[in-house]
């Protein structure tokens, strides 16, 4: 019996000190030296509720956030967008999808917001400049363009009587005038696409009669292209005429107006 107890005895203090042994293996091998003596090599501080500033260099995804003081964003913000491109960069549904302002309003493009802003900065007017008389035949022309007041509009060209738009929205105001003639209509027709993107209002020189009234047809309005577009001036004479000169050989005489705003 004796004997029995010895055995279990030490079958126990041989499996302690095997435990033991395996025990301090583990934590030996989870434990890591310090890089640095004290207070050096201190892991940062978890984001937490003190007055401390505190800079994480992870990124960070939270399911609601309020800035209760100012707010800094050093790179992009997207809204709506995962991997913003520009500073302010804003996702959802063309057309439906906005900015909402205090009013009740809602700003869904770069165009809207009930106000229209336009830059110089992109910019293009060319003319059509004569120093004769300029005929107009019966029924629809391309009007000449032949003079380039300024272009600065990325992408933006003119070839002979046509204009070279890239992608984007544009605002257009133009006119043209026409003499000796009973109604006359200008529009800026879309070559690439086959359409009429703005079309003026009938002007009737001399109140519609073919004397040597004159009038000018204004074409005005905001228009989206999605790829790069090439466009004519088109004028409509019911009976021909002419865009008349003033014999003043100081300046040329402008029959064609043209000016386009890039809006966006």
């Amino acid at each position: 019996m004796k004997n029995f107890r010895n055995l279990f005895y030490k079958i126990g203090l041989g499996a302690g000190i095997l435990s033991l042994a395996l025990g301090m293996n583990y934590l030996y091998a989870a434990w890591t030296a310090p890089t640095a003596p004290p207070p050096g090599g201190n892991v940062s501080a978890p984001v937490n509720i003190g007055t401390t500033a505190q800079v994480k260099n992870g990124s960070l995804s939270v399911n609601a956030f309020s800035a209760f003081g100012s707010a800094y964003v050093q790179g992009n913000l997207g809204i709506g967008v995962v991997s913003p491109s520009y500073k302010v960069d804003i996702g959802g549904t063309p057309g439906t999808d906005g900015i909402r302002f205090p009013d009740g309003t809602v700003q869904t493009s770069a165009g809207g917001g009930g106000t229209l802003t336009m830059s110089f900065s992109k910019y293009m007017q060319v003319q059509h400049r004569v120093t004769v008389d300029y005929t107009l035949t019966a029924g629809w022309i391309t009007h000449t363009i032949n003079y380039d007041v300024e272009n600065s509009i990325s992408g933006a060209s003119r070839s002979g009587n046509q204009i070279i738009l890239p992608a984007g929205t544009y605002y257009a105001d133009g006119d043209a005038s026409a003499f000796s003639t009973s109604r006359v209509k200008n529009v800026l027709y879309n070559v690439t696409d086959g359409i009429y993107t703005l079309i003026g209002p009938t002007g009737k020189p001399n109140g519609g009669s073919s004397d040597n009234g004159g009038d000018s047809s204004q074409i005005a309005g905001k228009f989206i292209i999605t790829g790069t577009k090439t466009f004519e001036f088109r004028t409509y004479s019911q009976e021909g005429g002419s865009c008349v000169t003033t014999n003043d050989t100081a300046a040329a005489d402008v029959c064609l107006d043209l000016r386009i705003w890039k809006l966006d």
